[in-house]
Parts: structure tokens; sequence; C-alpha cells
């Protein structure tokens, strides 16, 4: 009975909490050039894409299929490092991600996690809130795309 009270307790906090830091807006264009445009903004403002997933190919691998997804890992690693020497939970939180992906009605969207939500619960101190904030607008030009 314990442990069903505190998994309970634990999905009424947790769950909200994770489900309200991530952002998502609709894309003007298509799949194809939605990953085009993410792609060369990270390009041209000097980050470094770790890795770019495929999820939907990843799954016809699997032997599955599901609607075109797409995962951007990207950063900058002096920035990360930084936070991440404040407080080591970061590692939990960088590097960045972005997702591009396709409903079933074929409208693509973007979506990525909300900085500032993540930056407060990390607790991290004034003196690195304007790396947060550039985070931030970078992020929310991301989603923008026209």
């Amino acid at each position: 009975m314990k442990k069903l009270i505190l998994h309970i307790f634990f999905m009424m906090w947790v769950v909200p909490m994770f489900s309200q830091e991530v952002l998502t807006k609709e894309s003007p264009v298509s799949l194809e050039e939605t990953l085009k445009v993410v792609e060369s903004t990270l390009k041209s403002n000097n980050f470094t894409i770790f890795a770019k997933i495929d999820q939907a190919d990843a799954a016809k691998k699997a032997g599955l299929s599901m609607n075109p997804g797409v995962v951007f890992i990207f950063g900058n690693p002096k920035v990360g490092a930084s936070l991440m020497q404040e407080n080591p939970v970061w590692v939990l939180d960088l590097p960045l991600k972005v997702a591009v992906y396709q409903d079933s009605n074929n409208i693509t969207y973007i979506s990525t996690f909300d900085m500032k939500k993540i930056a407060k619960r990390n607790k991290l101190s004034k003196t690195q809130m304007p790396k947060i904030q550039a985070m931030v607008d970078f992020l929310e030009k991301l989603l923008t795309i026209r």
C-alpha cells in the first residue's frame, strides 16, 4: 500500500513537472525544409551537432513503423561544461536537444525543452543566468521557423 501511495504521489508530482518543460511549435514549412533550416541554423550559430537521430529509420530497422521524427543533439561544450561544473546534474539536460517530427496529419512540429524551467529546477547561480538566457533566446528563434 505504501508503494502504491508513493507511486501515485510520484506520478502526480513528477509527470506534470516534466511535461511542462517541453515547448512545441508548428512549423509553417515541410518536414524536409524544417530539417534543413534547423541544421543550417545550428551550424551557422557555431553549435556542435553531436548527433542527428532519425527515429523513424531506427524504428524501421527494428521492424516497426512510425511517423517521421528526427532529434538533433547539439551544444557548445564550453558553455555546457561551465554549467556542469557549477551543478553536475546538468549532465542530464545537456547537450541541448531539438526534435522535428510529423504527426499523422502530416503537420510538422519542432519541440525542445524549456530551459528557463530546467535552469530553475537545477538551481543555477545568477552569474550563470546570462548563459541560460542566451540558450532561451536561441531556442525560441529555432522554434519560429518562417
